[in-house]
């Protein structure tokens, strides 16, 4: 079956430099788009989504950099990629303001016609395995839903039935069963676009090597990034998923050998100082469940915070029929109303394109140590860790 074309928007005001780029871009097998002016272009933007778009910097009346500017005012346009088209050299002051605007990147007429292309042919693929994703995530939720209902229904059909406690476990069991195989199915569905278009950066890296420009390079970086990022956070829901659901073994754990390959993994900055306090206990515990809490908070402490020489303490107390454990650092600290924030799923107090972050670490660790019977605090002021 073949593909849907996607749409690529063409700005210029020059109806012979839209006929070039229509004639250069033709054989994509796309629907280009064309409009003469900044605010043809805007009204293109109120019905369409598209691919990306070829924006002429100089233009009477309302110019490329103000129409990026309303362009990326406007919530279904905001994340659609534009590349500028100008006639003159690049220099530092337009760069910089292009990149202000949200550009990614930047061609200087004449325009040549396979790096024009090639940069295209990425953004396209992009927004076609974008959409594939979104559409894999839908069908997702609603069999999510479906298996909810279903879940639902055999509760009450228990209670009707009065089935007894262990047809209740074996039919649970069947079911955590069936949704862990389901999940890491779909898991495996969902990174195969991703897959593919962190491949095809490298492909096009690879076969236009000698003709990239530093930007481009930048760009492809930060598409891998960005891949990098989607794939992290489904692992991330496949692990939130499977909490409390699948048995795992119990058996004897010293937390500072866990601790000292946990922070080996984790690799923080040399000057970086971790202090695990003396004593440290060891005891029967689900060695995989402990990992994930500890993984996720000092990789937060290490990830968050604003100095390479930062510290971070472990500590430990014997509560009688329980342990306490303390990770505290010296970091940047948190506001107060945000405290409540931080355990929640998706949620990051820093935008993603300054720290690539899930969302996901604190939620799973909550959700693990309640599971467990504990609880989990934050004690944080601005400044002070």
């Amino acid at each position: 079956m073949q593909p849907e074309p996607v749409n690529i928007l063409l700005v210029d005001d020059h109806p012979e430099n839209l006929l070039a780029l229509e004639a250069l871009l033709e054989g994509l097998g796309q629907n280009l788009v064309r409009a003469n002016s900044g605010p043809e272009a805007l009204r293109c933007l109120l019905s369409q989504d598209f691919a990306v778009i070829l924006l002429d910097v100089q233009m009477p009346g309302i110019d490329g950099f103000e129409t990026a500017k309303l362009i990326r005012a406007r919530p279904r346009s905001q994340l659609t990629p534009i590349i500028f088209l100008t006639a003159f050299s690049k220099t530092d002051t337009l760069v910089s303001k292009g990149y202000s605007l949200g550009a990614v990147d930047y061609l200087i007429k004449p325009l040549q016609p396979e790096i024009l292309r090639s940069k295209v042919t990425v953004f396209v693929e992009l927004f076609k395995k974008t959409a594939q994703v979104k559409q894999q995530a839908a069908e997702l939720a609603v069999i999510n839903q479906e298996i909810q209902t279903l879940n639902a229904e055999l509760e009450q059909r228990v209670r009707e039935r009065t089935l007894s406690l262990a047809q209740v476990a074996a039919n649970l069991e069947q079911r955590n069963r069936e949704l862990d195989q389901f999940a890491y199915v779909t898991s495996h569905d969902l990174k195969a676009p991703l897959r593919a278009i962190a491949n095809l950066s490298e492909w096009i890296e690879e076969d236009l090597n000698d003709k990239l420009t530093e930007e481009t390079r930048h760009q492809m970086n930060l598409l891998r990034g960005r891949v990098q990022r989607m794939t992290a956070l489904i692992d991330g829901l496949l692990q939130y998923s499977r909490v409390g659901r699948l048995p795992s073994d119990v058996e004897w754990v010293s937390i500072e050998t866990l601790l000292a390959e946990i922070i080996d993994s984790l690799a923080p900055p040399p000057q970086f100082t971790v202090e695990i306090a003396a004593g440290m206990p060891t005891f029967r515990t689900e060695r995989l469940a402990l990992q994930q809490v500890f993984a996720n908070l000092l990789g937060n402490a290490f990830k968050h915070h604003h100095r390479a020489d930062g510290r971070v303490q472990i500590s430990s107390q014997d509560q009688g029929d329980y342990y306490e454990f303390a990770v505290s650092d010296d970091g940047p600290g948190i506001e107060p109303q945000f405290h409540g924030k931080v355990f929640g799923i998706f949620q990051t107090l820093e935008a993603r394109d300054k720290t690539e972050n899930t969302g996901i670490g604190l939620s799973l660790v909550k959700k693990i140590v309640e599971g467990k019977g504990g609880s989990i605090i934050l004690d944080s002021q601005p400044g002070q860790g």
